[in-house]
């Protein structure tokens, strides 16, 4: 599972290398509000903590691989409104790159490596 992976290879302090050039910056994995393990971010200058849930991250990952690519048409139309911030996409496609999962492409395209 590639949350494990995350657990493993992404260190709080760890800079996410966004496409554009607001920095983010990993603060740890804990559960969220709702038990489940989350990445909590910062983005920006502020300090506006920010996470995305572990299952956000399967969800993802599971479609990169089935489609070799992560879109952000897919990912505003299929992940909960709730629980998912709008940065969360390039912060998940950052984090698949960090892996070396993905590259980033182009504006709304992530693509598998």
């Amino acid at each position: 599972m590639i949350f494990e992976r995350i657990q493993k290879k992404i260190k709080s302090g760890d800079n996410i290398p966004k496409p554009r050039s607001r920095k983010a910056k990993v603060i740890e994995i804990k559960p969220n509000k709702n038990n489940e393990l989350s990445l909590y971010y910062t983005i920006g200058s502020k300090v506006n903590f920010k996470y995305v849930t572990k299952s956000d991250f399967e969800k993802a990952f599971d479609i990169l691989n089935k489609r070799n690519e992560l879109t952000r048409n897919w990912f505003d139309n299929n992940l909960d409104k709730k629980n998912s911030n709008p940065c969360n996409y390039t912060i998940i496609g950052s984090i698949f790159e960090m892996l070396g999962e993905a590259k980033f492409a182009c504006t709304g395209l992530y693509v598998k490596i």
